[in-house]
């Protein structure tokens, strides 16, 4: 990310340092993808959650998509300080905390990540 934004930071004449950090608050979310599909099976098309023993494979897969959704818009949302509209430093570390517990693959953190989502 920093790569592509040092070698724009000339033609936008500003400090490359800015820019890089300006483009890593928007990549951020990026950056938990991959532990989610450590932790979460199901990301990765695998049969081998809880919630496929209840509802059935589909039924999670589909779960699983729509968390990972709401983790990265939550850890968007706090790396950027904006979710339809500005937020303050509270409703930053809420967002960041509810991306966080929707990030682990246990029952209680996803009730708590959606909660706090709300």
């Amino acid at each position: 990310v920093a790569l592509a934004a040092f070698a724009a930071a000339p033609m936008a004449r500003e400090s490359g340092l800015k820019i890089g950090i300006q483009a890593t608050k928007l990549a951020i979310a990026g950056f938990v993808v991959p532990f989610m599909a450590v932790y979460t099976p199901a990301l990765m098309l695998q049969d081998a959650g809880p919630i496929a023993a209840s509802f059935g494979y589909p039924v999670e897969v589909a779960y699983i998509v729509v968390k990972a959704c709401m983790g990265i818009v939550l850890w968007g949302a706090a790396a950027v300080g904006f979710r339809a509209r500005r937020r303050a430093w509270w409703g930053r570390l809420g967002a960041f905390a509810a991306g966080v517990l929707l990030v682990g693959a246990l029952p209680l953190t996803d009730e708590a990540g959606w909660a706090l989502a709300l």
